[in-house]
């Protein structure tokens, strides 16, 4: 059997009738498809090209001819399996469309043998493909009770053009959930030295470490906490004294470490969170983006960009004390791809405490993310969920805290935009409105 015959026998069956567009209808139009805008005014012209897809194949477009449309393109996949898991799937490719981001959506609405909706989808992920097409696809489990899914394909707010092509849900195989240990410390040395410093907190990551942490935030400054220095004092390259101790504990104990120390890289000083590998190896670094006035009047210079780091469990930003008053930061961290947020903070005294724990929890929903705060005052160093729940905590007392969090977990609400349950990580990233926000900017 040739790779072609054992692809046919194993590949999954294709679940959406006319997925392509190679069918007509005989008024033209694609067959099995139904077209659909909540207003006559906003319905876009609709077309069929028979050699406007991928390769030449056939396509289904969306025109707006200068004036903002509503429009979606709807089929419905059947025979679907309860609670089984399914690949969607759909190449686009737009005209004279600003934000395809905002514009271009393709949602899912999964539904009962009586046709009643369970939950709602959008299928965000994706990226470019070859000639201007880019794809939208995500493996997803169907609810309890699910017998069909309904998709929608729109064109929402625009006045350009999209096409849609190799429209596709298949069955999956299912996805394992993403479980990881995550620790938070509270601790503040006092009379020490940054020598002393790097033991004191190695002796926290051991503890974490038999708790079962697969990843264990510190404070911010760790090697300048209780010592009395200033920060061009212990300040140190990187790789350097401080990441090689934190690096022989992280691999003696198979874990990784968040960490604050003061960076030298010429002439510059930055307040730094690094993380280090399970291997003991520097695996990424960030530098604090928002300095309060004493720490830029002592000579430290700002970062300028919010990276994000991949672990064997999942995606992580890092931001520092003073970034959490901001919340483009956790925002920014989250839409490059952070699936938890880890804090060094050193404290947050606004309105004599008041704004803590509030604002840890803000971040947290706002962005549908696990937030992890390794906190030195008696604010207690937190771990919270994507729903607000504040599920490790410290107390305000010394210590160490380790919750398991999983990573895929969803909690599906009825929600003003769908008509069944949905979830606001899944919402958020179709519904925002990027084009909006240049006030945010200036």
């Amino acid at each position: 059997m040739n790779a072609l015959m054992l692809w046919a026998v194993m590949a999954p069956a294709e679940l959406l009738p006319n997925g392509g567009f190679e069918e007509a209808a005989p008024n033209g139009l694609p067959a099995g498809w139904v077209v659909s805008s909540p207003r006559d005014e906003t319905m876009p012209n609709i077309l069929r090209d028979p050699a406007g897809g991928r390769g030449g194949t056939a396509a289904a477009g969306m025109v707006g001819f200068g004036r903002r449309t509503y429009g979606l393109w709807r089929n419905t996949a059947k025979g679907l399996t309860s609670g089984g898991w399914y690949r969607v799937s759909a190449a686009y490719r737009t005209d004279n469309v600003a934000r395809p981001a905002e514009s271009v959506r393709l949602q899912l609405l999964w539904q009962n043998a009586q046709g009643q909706g369970l939950r709602a989808d959008y299928v965000y992920q994706g990226g470019p493909l070859a000639d201007g097409w880019a794809r939208l696809e995500r493996v997803l489990q169907a609810p309890q009770n699910t017998a069909s899914v309904e998709l929608l394909l729109s064109l929402r707010g625009s006045a350009g053009t999209v096409w849609w092509d190799e429209v596709s849900v298949t069955a999956a195989e299912p996805q394992p959930p993403r479980k990881v240990k995550l620790a938070t410390v509270c601790f503040m040395p006092a009379n020490s030295t940054p020598e002393a410093n790097r033991g004191l907190w190695a002796a926290r990551v051991a503890t974490a470490a038999e708790q079962g942490a697969d990843i264990v935030c510190l404070g911010e400054g760790i090697t300048v906490v209780g010592t009395g220095k200033s920060y061009a004092e212990v300040a140190e390259p990187i790789p350097g004294l401080t990441t090689d101790a934190l690096g022989k504990a992280a691999a003696a104990h198979h874990v990784y470490i968040v960490a604050g120390i003061y960076e030298t890289e010429g002439k510059e000083l930055y307040n730094t969170a690094v993380l280090i590998g399970r291997d003991g190896q520097v695996a990424g670094r960030y530098r604090k983006t928002h300095l309060p006035e004493s720490e830029a009047q002592a000579g430290l210079s700002p970062g300028d960009d919010y990276p994000v780091f991949t672990t064997d469990f999942g995606v992580i930003g890092i931001q520092i004390c003073y970034d959490n008053s901001f919340p483009e930061v956790a925002r920014a961290l989250t839409l490059n791809g952070a699936e938890v947020i880890f804090t060094p903070i050193w404290g947050d005294g606004r309105y004599n405490g008041a704004a803590w724990d509030v604002v840890p929890r803000a971040r947290a929903i706002d962005n549908s993310i696990w937030y992890v705060a390794s906190n030195y005052s008696e604010q207690r160093s937190l771990i919270v969920s994507p729903w607000g729940e504040v599920k490790g905590d410290t107390a305000g007392k010394p210590g160490v805290v380790v919750v398991e969090a999983n990573l895929d977990e969803a909690r599906y609400t009825k929600w003003l935009s769908v008509e069944a349950g949905g979830i606001w990580r899944s919402l958020y990233p179709a519904e925002r409105r990027p084009s909006t926000y240049g006030d945010l900017t200036r």
